[in-house]
């Protein structure tokens, strides 16, 4: 009898325990020669969890990657991407593909039998320069536009300012890591922006840990730090060691008037970062200026940023963080 049964479990369940668990290896078979054979599978370099973006370290796998909808707009931009279960890729992770184009997966969709990975990945536009340790990576962004005006110019009673705005996509690694709130980044050779949010938690991996990063920006204006040549903003002065700093409050509140200086053997001049339309800098002499506050309500919650820069070299000595704060 045992010996009946033993040929019946090697006919009917191969090398499976139950009929549950043949099935789930029939589909995994399936899936694998699906990969082998489909038009839209092909061998792509990948990152893995926290891997920076390097096709000379990071690995290959065969990976099948299809289009999202027919006719649609997002087909520029949007794609299904299918791979092995036990393949080390989260979201998060990029996948380079044989046309030269960097994906970001920014969705993980969990399959009830747990057959493959399926991740929605957005195509990236824009490879920006960041400066960590020392050394330049070349990290690749999705920037969507937040605009809400034709040209990104805020126009007020007597001026237009700047005032683009931005939201951008990346993997989270080391080096996508360093960047905080208020730091800046150049996202063309000649604007740079101010991460004024970090959406750490809204994506996040298998493990819990940040995945996809969302970094929210706003224009801001360049100084003569900023390396033009590598595409590189200015941020060492956010992180600096010097005792030279701005002494002032750190909120301001509608209607009122700050004074601020500075202990710097050379002369300086103080400006503001994103220009503000209800702040402005007067008094500026003898390292020392006074911020005004308009009163405008709809500004509580803003952040100021005042510079601290050489009047001479224009080299950026400090900069200071100011909350407009509500009564």
């Amino acid at each position: 009898m045992s010996s009946y049964l033993d040929k019946w479990r090697k006919v009917n369940l191969g090398n499976s325990k139950t009929i549950k668990q043949r099935e789930k290896d029939e589909m995994e078979l399936e899936f694998h020669e699906y990969l082998n054979t489909s038009l839209t599978s092909s061998e792509l370099y990948y990152t893995e969890p926290d891997e920076v973006p390097n096709k000379e370290t990071n690995k290959k796998s065969l990976m099948s990657m299809f289009d999202v909808a027919k006719n649609d707009k997002t087909n520029l931009d949007e794609k299904w991407l299918l791979c092995d279960k036990d393949l080390n890729i989260d979201v998060g992770s990029y996948v380079y593909d044989d046309k030269g184009n960097y994906w970001l997966i920014v969705f993980e969709e969990f399959k009830s039998v747990d057959v493959h990975k399926k991740f929605n990945v957005r195509r990236c536009n824009l490879i920006a320069n960041f400066k960590y340790k020392g050394e330049i990576y070349p990290i690749p962004l999705s920037i969507l536009n937040l605009t809400l005006y034709a040209k990104g110019i805020k126009d007020s009673k007597y001026m237009s300012i700047a005032d683009a705005k931005r939201n951008v996509l990346v993997g989270a690694n080391p080096v996508t890591n360093s960047i905080y709130i208020n730091n800046r980044i150049m996202l063309t050779k000649n604007t740079t922006f101010r991460v004024t949010h970090v959406n750490d938690f809204e994506f996040t991996r298998r493990d819990f840990k940040p995945g996809l990063l969302k970094w929210m920006c706003v224009q801001s204006i360049s100084t003569k730090n900023d390396d033009l040549e590598n595409g590189i903003a200015y941020n060492d002065a956010w992180n600096k060691d010097s005792d030279v700093e701005i002494n002032g409050d750190d909120s301001i509140f509608p209607g009122e008037e700050n004074e601020y200086k500075i202990n710097y053997d050379g002369e300086v001049e103080f400006i503001l970062d994103n220009i503000p339309i209800s702040t402005k800098v007067i008094d500026n002499k003898n390292n020392t200026c006074k911020v005004i506050q308009a009163i405008n309500y709809d500004s509580v919650g803003d952040v100021i940023v005042l510079l601290a820069r050489d009047k001479q070299t224009q080299d950026t000595i400090d900069t200071k963080i100011i909350n407009v704060r509500g009564i």
